[in-house]
């Protein structure tokens, strides 16, 4: 190992802080984009971030595997093997000052690392959460709505999705099955977001890229992860463990992030949308279904009685799919989940997500409106 010494170990530090310094500036594009929707609507979102992402994601589509599960990978064994090397450093090292340079040298290593991530995802994806709501480009009316308008939202639902139930597969447990391998069933994904896209022009800015399956699936359910996309890969990924009924709208979530819509609310509300026009069961019933679940819960804080009316209505299929969701969900609960909830927490209320994880919910709103424009409530 080389060991550095005097000015040397002086130049290795300015080096890094000069790094720091400059990787440091993503914050400041993101603070400047956050003022100013209509420039980031406009210049970013729907101007460098699609001929960008458009070329890249192409790239990354070629390999039939996630790059960015595999980044993950190098990325952890990069930083255990820093932290040793840099342990052993110290050991190594007798005079007091040079373990104090190899403790600084360690510590702006480490910030680096995470500011160099930090700058590439705020200019491969991060500026989305400053654009202008979907609500606002898309003409939706998301104000309040009574009680009574949410449960008719439900109802409407409810009966939808019963009638989609029928035309899908069962496994040999009676809950819902992917009518294809689940390898024909990504293939798919991109059929609902052409024809949305002669509703809501933005869905159509470029060809979404390639879903990727996830080899470290189970430990994406002990995180609480359906799917995550990875800005650096331009690549959404898929947790294949979660039931059949979880993955085609868990697809159509990430490709909503990969067009650019980087809020929770939007990405959920897009992905029921994209779903509800694919031409396939599957997906039209796993939009249908996430979309209800989302709505019940809203329903449930709001109006119990009215909740316990609407969760009646739910065939037996449907209600064994959402129990089968339930029961395997439940056997991930625990430790590595709550800190997972509170790190995305964390994550989407520094990028203006003021509900935090509940942002998920919020697409109700979105629903609603669309019911409403629609003549449908």
């Amino acid at each position: 190992m080389k060991l550095y010494t005097g000015k040397e170990s002086y130049s290795v530090i300015r080096g890094k802080i000069t790094s720091l310094l400059f990787l440091s500036t993503g914050f400041l594009a993101y603070a400047y984009s956050a003022g100013r929707p209509e420039w980031t609507e406009e210049v970013y979102s729907r101007g460098l971030y699609p001929k960008v992402i458009s070329v890249w994601s192409g790239i990354t589509s070629l390999f039939g595997f996630s790059l960015a599960e595999f980044l993950v990978y190098a990325a952890v064994l990069l930083v255990l093997s820093r932290i040793v090397r840099g342990v052993a450093w110290f050991i190594h090292e007798r005079t007091a000052s040079g373990r104090v340079y190899y403790l600084i040298d360690l510590i702006l290593s480490g910030a680096v690392f995470a500011t160099a991530i930090c700058f590439v995802v705020i200019l491969l994806w991060g500026l989305n959460y400053n654009r202008l709501p979907f609500a606002e480009t898309s003409g939706l009316d998301t104000s309040p709505v009574p009680v009574n308008v949410l449960e008719q939202s439900c109802m409407l639902l409810a009966e939808q999705t019963n009638e989609q139930r029928g035309h899908v597969r069962e496994d040999a447990d009676g809950a819902m099955a992917l009518s294809v391998p689940q390898k024909n069933t990504f293939a798919r994904a991109n059929e609902g977001y052409r024809v949305a896209a002669g509703e809501f022009e933005t869905l159509g800015d470029f060809e979404p890229g390639r879903p990727k399956p996830v080899l470290a699936s189970k430990f994406m359910s002990y995180a609480g992860l359906v799917g995550i996309y990875f800005p650096v890969t331009a690549e959404p990924n898929i947790n294949t463990d979660v039931t059949d009924a979880e993955i085609p709208y868990a697809i159509c979530h990430e490709l909503a992030h990969q067009l650019g819509y980087a809020r929770e609310d939007e990405a959920n509300f897009i992905a029921w949308v994209t779903c509800s026009y694919s031409p396939y069961e599957d997906y039209r019933y796993s939009g249908s279904l996430m979309a209800l679940l989302h709505m019940l819960n809203t329903l449930q804080s709001r109006d119990a009685a009215a909740w316990g009316r609407v969760r009646a209505m739910c065939s037996p299929d449907v209600n064994r799919d959402l129990n089968a969701m339930g029961q395997y969900w439940q056997q991930f609960e625990g430790p590595v989940s709550e800190i997972s909830e509170t790190i995305n927490d964390t994550y989407l209320r520094a990028n203006r997500q003021s509900d935090g994880v509940q942002s998920y919910g919020r697409m109700v709103d979105l629903v609603i409106a669309y019911l409403r424009a629609d003549g449908q409530v």
